[in-house]
């Protein structure tokens, strides 16, 4: 790995706190508001917003080079997970590691599929439509559509009065993404620390 990477890299990592600073104050301000400031309050702002822009730059410049070369794929990773292959009994181990952990993001993941395209509706009719002792119902489906799909529109019809209705993870596209990506890598450590 050259100088700049290692650079790159640790830049990456020591700036996350500001990042995690900017989001907040970002979220608990309006930014809008915050881009036209002036004097201190603007000078951080803008500090902060550029330290945010290098850091999507150099973490792309970093996704990229880890997708696509194989040796810096490696130290990296390494790095990340904890790997240290420094005899066979750890060859061993770190390959044991990586089983349980293809095992149990892939359980992970067929869970949170499962959550993500089963709807569930539970309603109550009113008294007027209520027919042969048949008050409510119950309506289960599976909502999937390979590319994104708007959320449809909440109406409540005058034929019934929803009680429950469930239509998938609320959660987005990038927060999903980081709970595997966390699973994964605290699975395989605590594997890996558990036979070592």
């Amino acid at each position: 790995m050259n100088k700049i990477d290692n650079i790159i890299i640790k830049y990456c990592v020591y700036s996350i706190p500001l990042l995690v600073g900017l989001g907040i104050w970002g979220s608990t301000g309006n930014p809008e508001e915050l881009s036209m400031a002036t004097g201190l309050q603007g000078i951080l702002w803008n500090f902060l917003g550029w330290i945010a822009m290098t850091w999507v730059v150099s973490a792309a410049y970093l996704s990229c080079k880890t997708l696509f070369k194989s040796d810096f794929r490696e130290i990296v990773l390494k790095k990340i997970s904890g790997i240290k292959e420094r005899d066979e009994r750890e060859v061993q181990i770190t390959g044991s590691a990586a089983k349980y952990t293809f095992f149990s993001t892939s359980a992970l993941v067929i869970f949170l599929l499962l959550l993500s395209m089963f709807t569930i509706k539970i309603g109550k009719y009113p008294a007027d439509v209520a027919k042969e002792g048949k008050n409510g119902f119950i309506s289960i489906g599976i909502n999937f559509y390979p590319i994104e799909n708007p959320k449809p529109k909440v109406s409540v019809s005058s034929d019934n009065l929803q009680l429950f209705n469930y239509s998938g993870l609320p959660s987005s596209n990038a927060s999903l993404l980081i709970l595997i990506l966390s699973w994964q890598l605290l699975s395989y450590r605590y594997f890996y620390r558990k036979e070592t």
